[in-house]
């Protein structure tokens, strides 16, 4: 079912906003260094292959990562991995963008994060299988693990994404006006590229706080729909105003319904390139109530998920 979405409020580019003075630390900088995880898998070509096309639009180093050992179903010679990784650099040195390359040691799950940091990267970019894949590598063991224990941002491409043109030019950021789901906002805004089509929709989805009564009563709202629907478009409003005047234009937009369910079809209805979230609290009890809507986008969105800490 398609969702309802509430234009709120937008900016275009040229125009300065209010808030922009109170935001002096916005950080609208390119990237510097991109790391990239492959185990020569097609999810990971797909995955170099968005890496690489951001390294190129920013400039960016480009740190092509394997770690020795990989999977089972994929294990190779340290001298294999060195042959195979040399190559896909080399390939992609002779269009200009500078590239190195790392072999790591470890569990692929919990060493790609830390090496990432290291590189000090502003992005760690994996592949995943997507859909319904949860038993199987890359998404399963290896990215899903990233995304639970990496403490920088990820952006998790699928290989239904290679059938995709490769753009940074519409983001979608999911907002709850939390410190994670800002920074995901803002690195979205950050990736994009600097055209005059570039737009960031900021997209903040009500959901009704809700009484359980019993098995045989309906659950009874807390609050009206009105009052939680005005909160969220003040609340877009206010971020609007404050990403505004950026080189972006941004556009502020409320929808009812479930968040990732909001969030794809409203991806999908704006032509999104790809999605951003706050990403999944590291503790245990909290990744349980507060990770599942970018796990399940990094499930089912049909664009690459940005998540942000």
């Amino acid at each position: 079912m398609r969702s309802l979405i509430w234009p709120v409020c937008q900016y275009e580019k040229s125009v300065i906003a209010p808030a922009v003075a109170q935001c002096p630390t916005m950080d609208v900088s390119p990237l510097g260094t991109i790391a990239v995880a492959t185990d020569f898998s097609e999810p990971a070509s797909v995955a170099v292959g968005w890496a690489h096309r951001l390294g190129a639009l920013h400039g960016a180093r480009l740190v092509l990562l394997h770690v020795l050992g990989g999977t089972r179903e994929r294990q190779l010679s340290p001298d294999e991995a060195q042959r195979g990784i040399d190559g896909i650099a080399a390939t992609i040195r002779s269009e200009g963008l500078r590239v190195e390359v790392k072999l790591i040691e470890g569990a692929p799950g919990a060493a790609l994060g830390p090496a990432s940091i290291d590189l000090g990267a502003d992005l760690l970019v994996v592949g995943s299988h997507g859909h319904g894949a949860i038993k199987r590598l890359l998404l399963g063991s290896v990215a899903e693990e990233v995304l639970r224990t990496a403490a920088l941002p990820l952006f998790v491409v699928h290989p239904r994404d290679g059938q995709r043109p490769i753009r940074f030019r519409t983001a979608l950021a999911g907002v709850d006006f939390g410190d994670a789901s800002r920074r995901a906002a803002q690195l979205a805004m950050r990736m994009l590229d600097r055209s005059p089509e570039a737009r960031l929709l900021l997209l903040s989805v009500t959901q009704l706080p809700v009484s359980f009564v019993g098995p045989e009563v309906p659950a009874m709202p807390l609050v009206e729909v009105s009052e939680v629907t005005d909160t969220a478009r003040e609340g877009v409003c206010r971020l609007t105003r404050e990403f505004g005047g950026h080189g972006v234009a941004v556009e502020g937009l409320v929808c009812p319904g479930a968040p990732a369910e909001a969030i794809i079809d409203t991806a999908e209805d704006r032509r999104a390139d790809f999605v951003a979230v706050g990403g999944v609290p590291r503790s245990s009890a909290a990744r349980f109530l507060l990770g599942s809507t970018a796990m399940d986008l990094v499930h089912h969105a049909a664009c690459p998920v940005l998540i942000a800490r």
